[in-house]
């Protein structure tokens, strides 16, 4: 009886299926082990994708968090900026003149902002989530008071169905009448 020592691999030249069969397992098992240790195709080894936890693809924002983006976006809204004679830009703070309820019924096409009663409504942002949902920054055209709101697909704002969620504008509808309002202006 002939014994074969392990390396000695004079038999894998007398059978060619067997040797390509090993070659196939040896390239399986690297590539494997490549793959689970985060190997990339340059051959630098990533440790922080291994190591490190995903981040979360939706950030929570805390009450103060909030609070800081809603100052900001009242700001933003509600200033105009004129230039002194130095060139410094001075915030002056405007009020928007309400709508009366014949001109709010006439709103359709697309729009900066939605009136409707004394408020009006402008796009803050939309999100595409567990559920598809806009961002609105509602404000009180009397006391010119802004709070956020968000209002999920076909959800409703008095008269007006929030219809369409789209990644820069929303459409409204009441009856048949169509009312978009854009997340940036177009030029």
């Amino acid at each position: 009886m002939k014994v074969i020592k392990f390396w000695n691999l004079v038999w894998l030249k007398e059978r060619p299926l067997a040797l390509l069969l090993v070659a196939f397992v040896v390239m399986g098992l690297l590539f494997d082990a490549l793959t689970r240790l985060g190997v990339d195709s340059d051959g630098n080894q990533s440790f922080q994708q291994v190591i490190a936890p995903q981040m979360p693809k939706v950030l929570v924002l805390s009450l103060a968090q909030q609070k800081r983006l809603q100052d900001k976006l009242d700001a933003f809204n509600h200033s105009n900026e004129a230039a002194t004679d130095n060139n410094q830009l001075v915030a002056t703070e405007t009020k928007v003149k309400a709508l009366s309820l014949a001109e709010q019924d006439e709103q359709q096409g697309e729009l900066a902002s939605l009136f409707i009663g004394d408020r009006y409504y402008e796009l803050a942002g939309v999100f595409h989530q567990e559920q598809t949902f806009a961002v609105f920054v509602q404000t009180d055209t009397n006391s010119n008071e802004s709070e956020l709101m968000t209002l999920p697909l076909l959800g409703n704002i008095e008269k007006y169905t929030l219809s369409q969620v789209n990644a820069s504008h929303v459409v409204f509808q009441n009856e048949d009448r169509q009312i978009i309002l854009r997340l940036f202006k177009l030029s």
